[in-house]
Parts: C-alpha cells; sequence; structure tokens
C-alpha cells in the first residue's frame, strides 16, 4: 500500500470517528445507569421525567434528565450527579456537601442552591444561590470566587 492510499485510509477512519463521537440520544429512563436512577427517584420523588439522553463525546459518556419542572440533573457513565439545575425549586441540601450547606447557611441564611455543578475533576464545586450570588469552592470547599449572575 503506498503512501498515500493509507493516509487516505486513516483520514476515513479518524473523520467516521469524529461523527460517531458526537452522538446524543435519547434515552428511556431504564436505560440510565442504576445510580442514576436510584438518584432521581429517591431525591426528586414524585417529579415527573420529561426527557433523558445519553451524550457520547469522544471517550466519554454522559447522562442527562430533565424534569417535568425544568429541572436538570446530569451525570456522569457511572451515574453519579456532576450537575444539578433547578428551575422551580432547590436542590435538595442532602446531596450538598455538608460544608457547603453550612457556609450557605452561616453566610446567607435564608438562602438557597438553586445549583451545584462539580468541576470535571470534583476537585471543586460552582453553586448558585437563589439570591444571585455564584460562589467557588476548591477541593477542600474553601471559596475561591463569588460573583453574581443572571438567569
Amino acid at each position: 500500500m503506498d503512501m498515500k492510499k493509507f493516509f487516505l485510509m486513516m483520514l476515513s477512519v479518524c473523520m467516521m470517528q469524529f461523527a460517531w463521537a458526537n452522538e446524543d440520544r435519547a434515552v428511556s429512563f431504564e436505560q440510565l445507569p442504576q445510580a442514576a436512577r436510584s438518584f432521581i427517584q429517591t431525591h426528586f420523588a414524585g417529579k415527573k421525567v420529561a426527557f433523558s439522553k445519553m451524550d457520547r463525546d469522544w471517550l466519554e459518556v454522559s447522562y442527562s434528565v430533565v424534569l417535568v419542572d425544568g429541572s436538570k440533573v446530569e451525570f456522569d457513565r457511572k451515574g453519579n450527579w456532576t450537575e444539578i439545575k433547578c428551575k422551580s425549586g432547590y436542590v435538595p441540601e442532602v446531596v450538598l456537601p455538608q460544608p457547603i450547606c453550612r457556609y450557605v447557611a452561616e453566610t446567607y441564611p435564608g438562602e438557597k442552591v438553586v445549583k451545584i455543578d462539580k468541576d470535571d475533576d470534583h476537585h471543586g464545586y460552582e453553586v448558585q444561590l437563589s439570591n444571585h450570588w455564584e460562589i467557588t469552592f476548591d477541593a477542600k470547599f474553601n471559596v475561591v470566587d463569588m460573583e453574581r449572575y443572571d438567569d
């Protein structure tokens, strides 16, 4: 095989992988990882699932669940939550790390977490509060950044 044919063949393989890499597809609730299903059933009991999907991006697989009330929960390939965003309520306190709960209760009494996002490597958290403050915590739950956000 000459070098030109080899190069074209490799280019074709790469193009096919790229085409398959960004595959998003709807999945039924039952097709989610068990941990994701349990999380939704436990912490969002009584809320109806509107839509769930699997996102495949190169070697990464993740899942998203949108509830009828507009809340959205994202999960990694094992079914561990990575982001929770509540449109008409608050992130259940039981799923929040205790240091974040304490900080919010002590610093912003009466405010609730409406969104929490784990960073890619789970080395910190970003939370949005009901008073429109966005707070970033490092892995040791130290506040490392704060800013106001708009919906």
